[in-house]
């Protein structure tokens, strides 16, 4: 079963920040998950990234057939010059 994970990246202002990096790992851990950028793509997304668009907002798909236990958690990464790292983890999607 795909299932759909999005968000909106701001700031600790509340200001949108657009055209960061958005990495996505199994929680609690640095290996990077299987992300997909639609529902119905086969290929998954190399290095399990995508960005943030000009509204801040960011979504991606996960396959929960590619992992063993259909309840894993995930942590997303957030990653933009001039701005702090954010990372929310143990995200059931």
């Amino acid at each position: 079963m795909r299932k759909h994970y999005h968000g909106t990246l701001l700031d600790g202002t509340r200001r949108i920040i657009a055209n960061a990096l958005i990495r996505v790992y199994l929680a609690n851990s640095i290996k990077l998950a299987r992300i997909y950028s639609e529902k119905y793509n086969l290929k998954s997304v190399w290095g399990a990234r995508t960005k943030t668009d000009e509204g801040g907002s960011f979504g991606f798909f996960i396959e929960t057939d590619d992992y063993r236990n259909k309840e894993q958690a995930f942590k997303v990464e957030s990653f933009k010059r001039g701005f702090v790292n954010m990372v929310a983890d143990e995200i059931n999607i």
